[in-house]
């Protein structure tokens, strides 16, 4: 019995390891959104004064990137995987085990339910958890926890930070304008305000003179 828990025990390290990389992970993907939000904003900020519903499509592209992250982060975040799973794994890449990690897992909780007839015995399953639980004691369970995914990430969010950085410094109001755009998105579009074109029927205006105004008005109208 003592063999068979250092075999669960094993497979959970290996377990907890991968599920701490895929926390990690998660994080970074999140970050990643936030970055690419934030380089937008120099491209919203320019184009409200050309068309007022940049800054609508701005909004709409911040939460369409912010949904997609958050929801694959939670996919990486979904359950863990289970021992047998992990244990699959592990032969495929460890040849030398051959299949004694599923089979130990598999049989040694119903080595006391087996048929009289049954070809396996408790003894052999008993040799088996033991010959495996020898192999697993040489095993570091660190090498079979990849970082590769958090790492490329990492670095795609330090490309994306030091540019969100130059562009913070390059022009210190963008931001804040940006926020600005996010927080007025709905009421910035040209159909909720209220535009005046005023024109005058003369040019140059004498005292007494009567001077008729044109007032056409676009927009929202009050």
């Amino acid at each position: 019995e003592k063999s068979f828990w250092l075999i669960r025990d094993f497979l959970g390290n290996v377990i907890s390891g991968r599920q701490r990389v895929r926390r990690l992970e998660a994080l970074v993907l999140l970050l990643l959104g936030l970055a690419f939000a934030l380089l937008l904003a120099p491209a919203a900020v320019m184009s409200q004064p050309l068309w007022g519903y940049s800054a609508v499509v701005y909004l709409g592209a911040i939460v369409l990137i912010l949904a997609a992250v958050a929801s694959r982060a939670a996919w990486i975040l979904k359950r863990p995987p289970t021992r047998e799973k992990i244990a699959l794994e592990i032969e495929t890449e460890r040849g030398d085990l051959g299949n004694n990690l599923i089979s130990s897992l598999q049989l040694f909780p119903t080595k006391d339910l087996l048929a009289e007839d049954d070809p396996t015995s408790p003894e052999l399953i008993d040799a088996l958890v033991f010959e495996t639980a020898e192999q697993v004691e040489k095993l570091d369970p660190v090498i079979f926890v990849s970082n590769a995914a958090p790492r490329r990430m990492g670095r795609l969010l330090a490309a994306l930070g030091a540019t969100v950085m130059f562009v913070a410094l390059s022009w210190p109001g963008v931001y804040p304008r940006a926020g600005y755009l996010l927080a007025n998105a709905i009421d910035l579009m040209p159909s909720r305000i209220t535009h005046l074109h005023l024109s005058a029927s003369v040019v140059r205006i004498l005292p007494g003179t009567n001077v008729l105004f044109d007032v056409r008005t676009e927009g929202m109208v009050p």
